[in-house]
């Protein structure tokens, strides 16, 4: 009987709605054989991303792995490196191309839109209509208890309605809230 060293990669993969934890991840651990995951990241050489062209590269080294996954023929050293792909092009993708912040409105009226909805529907969340239409024109604050019940409504994150600002000259962060 053969033995071999075994190392282990922590993985987050997605999972349907039951499984789902409270961040919508399940860390698993699985048990690598070096010589097949060393195989995959020799042929793959995994490394940080600085091209738009580097990015599309693994991209499309991960198209496969998909796959692979999807059917349920791959094994932990694919997703280890499928894993690991997807980890340095996100990181890449927010470096290279991060999205601008958007104000609370505008997150609600995009939401609206794409269910066919109109601000009567959101009545319930503010409870007045007129409420619904000062927040809709910017004009109110949202109060933590309306984007508990944004988020509730819509089924999205309660962070999709906080109002961010872009990073101050003096190089502080952005903060909550409206000027």
């Amino acid at each position: 009987m053969q033995f071999y060293a075994c190392i282990s990669v922590i993985v987050l993969i997605t999972l349907t709605h039951k499984e789902y934890d409270r961040e919508g991840l399940k860390t698993i651990v699985l048990p690598l054989n070096p010589a097949k995951y060393g195989k995959l990241l020799s042929l793959a050489m995994p490394k940080h991303i600085e091209t738009d062209a580097e990015m599309d590269h693994f991209i499309e080294m991960m198209e496969p792995l998909n796959r692979a996954i999807e059917h349920g023929t791959a094994g932990p050293e694919e997703i280890a490196l499928h894993s690991l792909l997807a980890t340095l092009i996100k990181e890449y993708d927010d470096r290279a191309y991060p999205l601008p912040p958007v104000d609370p409105p505008s997150i609600i009226q995009f939401l609206m839109e794409q269910r066919g909805l109109r601000a009567t529907d959101l009545t319930p969340v503010f409870g007045a209509r007129s409420i619904t239409s000062l927040v809709l024109n910017g004009k109110r604050e949202l109060s933590k208890a309306h984007i508990r019940k944004l988020a509730e409504f819509f089924h999205v994150s309660p962070a999709a309605f906080l109002a961010q600002k872009p990073p101050s000259p003096d190089g502080r962060g952005g903060y909550v809230g409206k000027s």
